[in-house]
C-alpha cells in the first residue's frame, strides 16, 4: 500500500506539472504576455522545489516523514484548486508555486522506501517510483493536450484538484509513522540565503537580453544572487547540522551523480518547454495542440518503462552500466535533433530517446544517493539531489524562453537551432560523466548489517 500511494503521488505531481505544456501558446495569447513569462509556468513549480526541498528534507528527518508528506501534498492540493480560477499570469504562477511543494514527494518517497522497504528491493522500488513519474508526464501531456484543444486549460485544474485532495487523505491513512531524531529545527537563515540565491539568479536570467551585456538591474540581481550564495556556503561550512551537507556531496560517486541530475533535468526541461513551439509554430511543424501530446506519447511511455528497467539493471550489472546506457540514449536523441531536419518521426525519436535516457539516469542517481546516505539523514540526502534536479528544471525553460525572445526577429528556426546546440553540448557533458563515474564502497546504513555483502551497485572501487 505504501509503494502504491507513493507512486500515485509522484504520478499526480508530474501530471500537474505537465498538463499545461500544450497550452503555452494559448496562455501566452490569452494573457497577452511574451514567451519569457510563459517560460515561468514550468519553473514556478521547480524553483519552489529548489528553495524548499533542502529544509523539507531536514524537517522530515527530525519531525517525521509522514507529517511532512501530508503538509506538502496539502499545499500542492491548494495550488491545484486555485489554478483553475487564475485570471492572469501572476495568479497562475502563484498557484504553480504552491504546486511546487508537491515536488518534495520525491525525496520523502525515496527516504520512506529506503526505510520501510526490504533492502534488496530498494533499487526496484525507486525505479518504480521513477516510472510513475513518467506515467504522470504521460497522463499530463496527453490528457492536457486533449483538454486544452477541446475545452480549456482551466479544465485541467478542475479535474486534478479532487485527485490531489484524495491523496492527502490517503497519505494520512496509509503511511506508517517513521522514527524521528529531533533537533533544533531547520536553519531559517541558511534557507533564506539559499532561496535568495536561487530566486535572484532565475529572475536575472529571465530579464537578461542575451543580445547585449546585462543592464544595471540584471547585473545587480546577478550580484545579489552570487553574494547570497557565497554567504550561504560560508554559513553551511560553519553549521553543526547544515541543510546542505558539503561533505556528503563531495563523496565519490555522489558528486558526479548529483551534477548529472542537474544537467539532465536542464536538458529535459529545455526541450519540454520547446516542444509546443516546435510542433505548433509556423517556424516548426505548424500542427495542432493535440499533436503535441501525440508526438510526446512514445517518449513518456519510454520514460515509464526505463525507470523500472534501470532499477533492475543496477541490481544485476551495477550502476555504472546503467549510467552508460542512459548517457548513450541522451546522446542519440540530441544527435538526431541536430543532424536531421524537423519532422514528426524525428521528434518522436528525439523525445523517446531523451525521455528514456533521462529516466534511466535520474533513477540511477537517486539509487546511488540513497545507498550512500546514513539512515538517520535519508530525507536530507535525498533532498540534496532533488534540489539540484529542481535547479536544472528551472534553468531549462528559462533558457528556452530567452532563446525564443532573443531570436524573435531572426529567420525562422534560428531560436530552435540555438536550443538544439545547447542540448548537444549537454549531451557531450553527460557522456563525459559516464566515462569518469566510478563506484566506491559505501558503508552500510545499518551497523548490524555491516558484515553483509555491499549492494551490487557499489561493487566497484575507484575514484571519479
Amino acid at each position: 500500500m505504501l509503494l502504491a500511494l507513493l507512486c500515485t503521488a509522484a504520478m499526480v505531481v508530474m501530471a500537474g506539472e505537465a498538463m499545461l505544456i500544450a497550452a503555452f501558446p494559448v496562455i501566452e495569447a490569452e494573457f497577452g504576455v511574451s514567451s519569457v513569462f510563459t517560460a515561468w509556468i514550468l519553473p514556478a513549480m521547480m524553483i519552489v522545489g529548489a528553495m524548499t526541498i533542502p529544509a523539507i528534507g531536514v524537517l522530515g528527518d527530525r519531525y517525521g516523514k509522514k507529517r511532512l508528506l501530508i503538509i506538502c501534498l496539502s499545499i500542492y492540493a491548494a495550488g491545484a484548486i486555485g489554478g483553475g480560477f487564475a485570471e492572469d499570469m501572476l495568479s497562475l504562477l502563484c498557484c504553480r508555486a504552491l504546486q511546487g511543494a508537491g515536488l518534495a514527494v520525491g525525496p520523502i518517497a525515496c527516504a520512506l522506501i529506503a526505510e520501510q522497504v526490504p533492502e534488496r528491493l530498494v533499487p526496484s522500488a525507486i525505479g518504480l517510483v521513477a516510472a510513475t513519474d513518467g506515467a504522470g508526464t504521460f497522463a499530463g501531456v496527453l490528457a492536457g493536450a486533449y483538454i486544452v484543444e477541446q475545452y480549456s486549460w482551466q479544465t485541467c485544474y478542475h479535474g486534478m484538484a479532487p485527485v490531489a485532495v484524495l491523496l492527502v487523505l490517503a497519505a494520512a491513512i496509509i503511511v506508517r509513522p517513521s522514527p524521528v531524531r529531533g533537533g533544533r529545527g531547520v536553519d531559517l537563515a541558511g534557507t533564506a540565503l539559499f532561496s535568495l540565491a536561487i530566486l535572484g539568479g532565475m529572475i536575472a536570467l529571465s530579464l537578461w537580453d542575451p543580445s547585449g551585456l546585462p543592464g544595471p538591474t540584471v547585473a545587480a540581481l546577478f550580484a545579489l544572487a552570487l553574494g547570497a550564495l557565497i554567504l550561504f556556503l560560508h554559513r553551511e561550512g560553519q553549521a553543526d547540522d547544515p541543510i546542505f551537507n558539503a561533505g556528503f556531496f563531495l563523496k565519490s560517486p555522489v558528486r558526479t551523480v548529483c551534477i548529472n541530475d542537474m544537467v539532465v533535468m536542464l536538458l529535459f526541461f529545455l526541450l519540454l518547454q520547446s516542444m509546443p513551439y516546435i510542433i505548433e509554430s509556423p517556424a516548426g511543424l505548424g500542427l495542432t495542440a493535440f499533436s503535441v501530446g501525440l508526438i510526446m506519447v512514445p517518449g513518456t511511455v519510454a520514460d515509464m518503462i526505463s525507470g523500472v528497467v534501470a532499477g533492475k539493471i543496477v541490481q544485476k550489472k551495477g550502476f555504472q552500466f546503467a549510467f552508460a546506457i542512459g548517457a548513450l540514449e541522451i546522446a542519440i536523441g540530441c544527435g538526431a535533433l541536430i543532424v536531421f531536419p524537423l519532422s514528426v518521426p524525428v521528434l518522436v525519436l528525439v523525445w523517446t530517446a531523451i525521455s528514456a535516457g533521462m529516466s534511466v539516469l535520474l533513477t540511477v542517481d537517486n539509487i546511488v544517493v540513497v545507498a550512500a546516505a546514513p539512515r538517520d539523514t535519508l530525507t536530507t540526502a535525498s533532498a540534496l539531489i532533488h534540489t539540484l534536479q529542481s535547479v536544472g528544471g528551472t534553468l531549462g525553460p528559462l533558457i528556452t524562453g530567452i532563446a525564443l525572445v532573443g531570436h524573435s526577429g531572426a529567420p525562422a528556426g534560428t531560436a530552435f537551432a540555438t536550443i538544439f546546440a545547447i542540448g548537444g553540448a549537454i549531451a557531450v557533458l553527460v557522456l563525459v560523466q559516464a566515462g569518469i563515474v566510478q563506484g566506491t564502497v559505501v558503508e552500510s546504513r545499518n551497523t548490524e548489517r555491516s558484515t553483509r555483502e555491499k549492494p551490487a551497485f557499489f561493487s566497484c572501487s575507484g575514484r571519479d
